[in-house]
C-alpha cells in the first residue's frame, strides 16, 4: 500500500475567530503566546495558532494552485 500524506492548508475568517472566543469556553480559550500571536488552546493545551496568512483566502489559494500536484484533488481544511 502507497503512503498517504496530508496536505492541506486552514483558511479562516476573522468573525469565526470571534465566535470561537466568545462561546468556545470553557473548551477553547485564546492565550498569548511567544512572538505576540494568541493560539487556540483545546482544553489548556495548545491547539493552533492563527497567523495571519491564514486570513488571507486569495493569496493562500493562489499559492496552492501555483505548485505542481502530482494527481488528484487536495481537499481544504
Amino acid at each position: 500500500m502507497a503512503p498517504v500524506i496530508d496536505v492541506h492548508t486552514h483558511m479562516l475568517n476573522r468573525e469565526w475567530l470571534r465566535l470561537l472566543e466568545r462561546h468556545g469556553r470553557p473548551r477553547y480559550t485564546l492565550k498569548k503566546v511567544a512572538g505576540g500571536l494568541r493560539a487556540i488552546h483545546l482544553d489548556g493545551a495548545p491547539f493552533m495558532t492563527p497567523v495571519p496568512e491564514m486570513f488571507d483566502w486569495e493569496q493562500r489559494i493562489h499559492c496552492s494552485s501555483t505548485r505542481p500536484r502530482r494527481r488528484g484533488w487536495e481537499r481544504w481544511t
